[in-house]
């Protein structure tokens, strides 16, 4: 979406580039076309009009047909002597009458992208005529001087993008060797040039540059692209312009004169600290919560497997019964310090229907970074203001929230309906909704009324990692019917270490019970599985956290609460299990821990809900059963009896293709197209890119950065002070203890937090 002061849209304007081919320069034009070749994007023909030269004869022409780009030789049939360059734009085939034309002439090299930059600057005002890059070859276009001309092309481009301040500078005339010219203002000057087209490189472009500005048009040359030319040719021509007298007045106060100064300075220092040349990439946003688990890995998978779009994270964080009560926005999915952070002053308890200050912060996000794609992976703490701009918005059922307030519909099995009187027992009957206490079934329906509403927007696409979700959602909501949800499965990034394609022979079956045991993985069921198979089984916990630990202690049960991620192979390795278990008793989205057991050759046995049912095939990459202690009995007995079975499974396992998280981003991209150079990021100034001041303490949860962000200035005792504060409200909201256990843990932490707030007192006074 382009601003409209002004500025016009391409509106898929193609374009060409044109190269015309004159005799004694063979060698100049092969050093061309392979640059243009090379830097210029696949939509973008490239034409090479020979002028009295036969370009079969030329030694370039089979290398470039190798290169299977979009060529074409075209012979200019009646083109007599003597032969100008400029000559070659009458001979351009009729079917691109309606085509820009870059046109460039044989000695220059031209840096990646040239193309479409070149072409962004032309449609940053409807009246543009011509582009011309900066070139050293003219006083008026240079940006360096003669001692700095052996600096490679690349290094200088990206410090003319970096340090130049991306815009158009008007002059009164264009480049000789290379200049975008709009189609528009091409024929509106159309008898000029047929009348000039006799006249030699120079007083040709000095003519059809006053031809343009005659007609209202305008000569610009961007300040952030940089070309080379090694044609002495060129270098005589521009000299002729030189002597102009408008362009002698250009040159008395030169508008280049801060960029080149810039560039100078850099060039003598580091210059590498300045040339990261990502800001060209489409940028979009991610919109999550703060409690970590698949959200946080998926999230972590994506953006470190995404090269062509730059990702911003947008994360809420807070306390039980408050999750919005500060908006971060974090240049990736590394969340060490925030670029901008807010402090929500009218908290956010679970998601806001509308929320007047994160609406001003999400436009103030929108405006200042250009932000083109949001992808939201949680409402948690945020508002639905999200869901409601005019930007392509990206839904990801990673659950089932803010639809359901328990997050997985379960209420006693799953839900299958969820009118207003199941909704309002829900509130007071099911255990599992017990993250949103302070909300009301009313204000539930609130929520749930707008965001079925704002999912039906045009700009929304819904994506699911699974089949399961659309058909329980559909279930659900009778409105999203006809609504069409995407599937893109998520992919992963995890190395396996060498695992034995056969299993090791032991009397018993050893199972491992992969992730977390909170209630709705099945913590249950393992209870009661257990006493009935300890004399066939020797279980394998790990990862199971504190909810894992009540099994600590009994025959045939080995609990490992914890791990380093990277070490889950060689722990898989160690126990070389017979069987990975899954008992969730919710419909899970996805399940990253089936997509581990399979990628470690351990054949899965699955409850028979949610993706495990659209993602196994029972007998042949896993088993099914029914979440019950007698199903599951029935299949583990069952394959202790056919172990072969088992055998033949995971060898079938080690032969399975897994999706790599690239492929996964790649689908997304499709969902969402976006030009390489992007226009709203391209002239977008970096300025917006530094990390905002720490001036409190701020709760993130990232695994592989620091717990708390804190002023490196601040006193110990307020640091001290505020931490205490966090930690006592923490433990006062959360529902993972009891009210006798919070009253011990207040007491005991609190009392713990006063005496060191008096020693820091003691030593301040000292």
């Amino acid at each position: 979406m382009f601003p409209s002061d002004g500025i016009c849209s391409s509106g898929g304007t193609p374009r060409i580039v044109c190269i015309p081919a004159c005799r004694d320069e063979q060698a100049l034009l092969s050093h061309t076309l392979q640059s243009v070749a090379s830097n210029t994007f696949a939509e973008t023909e490239i034409l090479v009009v020979s002028l009295g030269v036969d370009w079969k004869s030329l030694p370039i022409c089979q290398e470039i047909i190798k290169l299977g780009k979009k060529i074409q030789w075209i012979k200019a049939e009646e083109a007599v002597e003597p032969y100008f360059p400029c000559q070659a734009l009458f001979y351009l085939p009729e079917q691109y009458n309606s085509y820009d034309v870059i046109f460039i002439l044989p000695g220059v090299e031209v840096p990646y992208g040239w193309d479409s930059r070149l072409a962004l600057a032309a449609f940053q005002d409807k009246n543009i005529a011509s582009v011309s890059p900066l070139c050293d070859i003219s006083s008026l276009f240079a940006l360096l001087n003669k001692e700095r001309s052996q600096t490679s092309l690349i290094t200088v481009d990206r410090l003319a993008y970096a340090l130049g301040q991306r815009v158009n500078i008007e002059v009164p005339t264009l480049l000789c060797s290379c200049v975008y010219l709009r189609r528009p203002a091409l024929e509106t000057v159309w008898s000029s040039l047929i009348a000039n087209k006799d006249l030699g490189l120079g007083a040709f472009c000095w003519a059809l540059g006053k031809a343009f500005s005659l007609n209202g048009f305008h000569n610009v040359c961007c300040d952030h692209l940089y070309v080379v030319d090694t044609n002495a040719v060129h270098l005589s021509a521009m000299g002729e312009i030189a002597a102009q007298e408008e362009v002698r007045l250009v040159e008395q106060e030169h508008p280049l004169a801060g960029v080149r100064q810039a560039v100078k300075e850099a060039l003598t220092g580091d210059a590498s600290k300045l040339i990261d040349f990502t800001g060209h990439q489409p940028l979009q946003m991610h919109v999550v919560h703060s409690w970590g688990g698949g959200q946080e890995r998926w999230l972590r998978d994506y953006c470190n497997s995404d090269t062509k779009r730059t990702n911003l994270v947008l994360r809420s964080s807070g306390a039980w019964g408050v999750f919005g009560k500060r908006i971060a926005l974090y240049r990736s999915c590394n969340m060490e310090a925030p670029l901008r952070f807010w402090d929500i002053y009218y908290p956010i308890r679970s998601t806001a229907i509308t929320h007047l200050q994160y609406k001003a912060i999400l436009k103030e996000i929108i405006d200042q970074f250009g932000i083109e794609i949001i992808l939201v992976s949680s409402l948690i703490g945020h508002s639905l203001d999200v869901l409601n701009t005019d930007i392509q918005t990206i839904f990801i059922t990673h659950d089932y929230y803010p639809f359901c307030p328990a997050i997985n519909i379960y209420f006693d099995s799953i839900c299958d309906q969820c009118a207003e009187e199941r909704l309002e027992q829900c509130f007071f009957g099911n255990e599992k909704n017990c993250y949103f206490n302070n909300m009301t079934a009313l204000e539930w329906s609130g929520i749930r009324k707008h965001f079925v509403e704002l999912l039906s927007n045009p700009n929304i696409y819904l994506v699911s990692p699974s089949e399961s979700v659309p058909r329980h959602m559909k279930t659900l909501i009778p409105k999203l019917r006809n609504k069409k949800f995407k599937i893109i499965r998520h992919g992963i990034n995890f190395i396996t270490s060498s695992i034995k394609n056969d299993i090791r022979f032991s009397e018993k079956l050893r199972i491992i019970v992969l992730g977390s045991l909170v209630p709705h993985k099945g913590k249950k069921l393992l209870e009661e599985i257990y006493p009935e198979l300890c004399e066939l089984v020797d279980f394998y916990l790990v990862g199971c956290g504190e909810d894992g630990r009540v099994f600590e202690g009994k025959p045939g049960i080995q609990v490992t609460p914890w791990y380093e991620y990277d070490q889950l192979s060689e722990i898989v390795a160690k126990i070389d299990p017979h069987i990975g278990l899954l008992l969730s008793i919710v419909p899970e989205t996805y399940s990253y821990t089936l997509s581990e057991l399979w990628m470690l050759g351990v054949p899965p046995v699955t409850t028979n809900l949610g993706s495990f049912v659209d993602r196994i095939t029972d007998g042949v990459d896993g088993f099914i059963c029914q979440p019950t202690k007698s199903s599951i009995m029935d299949k583990i007995n069952w394959l202790s009896r056919n172990i072969i079975i088992l055998d033949q499974v995971r060898k079938r396992l080690f032969g399975l293709k897994h999706r790599t998280a690239r492929e996964m981003v790649e689908e997304y991209h499709m969902l969402t197209p976006l030009p390489e150079f992007s226009y709203q990021h391209y002239f977008l100034r970096h300025d917006f890119f530094k990390h905002a001041d720490i001036t409190d303490i701020t709760v993130v949860a990232d695994e592989k950065s620091p717990v708390l962000l804190i002023d490196p200035k601040a006193r110990f005792f307020d640091v001290a002070r505020q931490f205490g504060r966090y930690v006592l409200q923490k433990l006062s909201t959360s529902p993972r203890f009891g009210a006798r256990q919070k009253k011990l843990l207040v007491m005991t932490i609190g009392s713990s937090f006063r005496l060191a707030g008096a020693v820091a007192k003691m030593l301040r006074m000292r």
